[in-house]
């Protein structure tokens, strides 16, 4: 299998998602309340982790610990879990990190998860910054690494999550310039 040569997100919920006590969750109230409050029971179960994929990105900052067992897919890709050398080695291949995110995205909550930021645990009004969660701490992923050596590229795109794809300024001026290899 190739390796990959340069990685690049626009708005993907690095981190996680979550919302429901402080945030919306996306641009629309889209569940009724009664619905919004049954998020936490089911989100972990098999049965919904299988059906919705989003449920996979669901980080609750005050349920860590179900979010570590029953969590089948972040935990696993951050080396929260089941840690294997081979995944942390395999992540800092690329030459560059590259990682769109904005303030206006309104559907990744929080917008910080694109750069790896997340909500504190216990808490989801304050969101700490990559460099201070503990996946960065004990470099379990290698985050750690590739941005001591000046590899991870985090920029403030400006525009909502749904603009990415047809967004032609923001395809020419801001990701062009990152797929041409040096």
């Amino acid at each position: 299998m190739p390796a990959v040569l340069r990685f690049i997100t626009m708005s993907s919920p690095l981190a996680g998602y979550y919302c429901g006590v402080t945030q919306v969750c996306g641009e629309l109230p889209v569940f009724p309340h009664f619905i919004n409050s049954l998020i936490d029971d089911l989100v972990y179960t098999d049965f919904i982790q299988n059906l919705v994929s989003g449920a996979g990105y669901w980080r609750n900052p005050y349920q860590l610990q179900q979010y570590l067992a029953y969590g089948p897919h972040l935990a696993h890709m951050d080396n929260q879990v089941d840690f294997q050398q081979q995944r942390l080695s395999n992540f800092i291949q690329p030459d560059k990190f590259v990682l769109f995110g904005s303030e206006n995205d309104g559907i990744i909550v929080p917008w910080q998860s694109a750069w790896f930021g997340f909500y504190e645990n216990g808490d989801d009004k304050k969101v700490l910054p990559m460099e201070e969660r503990d996946i960065y701490l004990n470099d379990l992923l290698g985050l750690k690494q590739l941005n001591e050596q000046g590899r991870i590229f985090r920029i403030r795109s400006g525009i909502g999550h749904h603009q990415y794809a047809g967004d032609e300024e923001f395809i020419k001026g801001q990701l062009a310039p990152w797929i041409v290899m040096d």
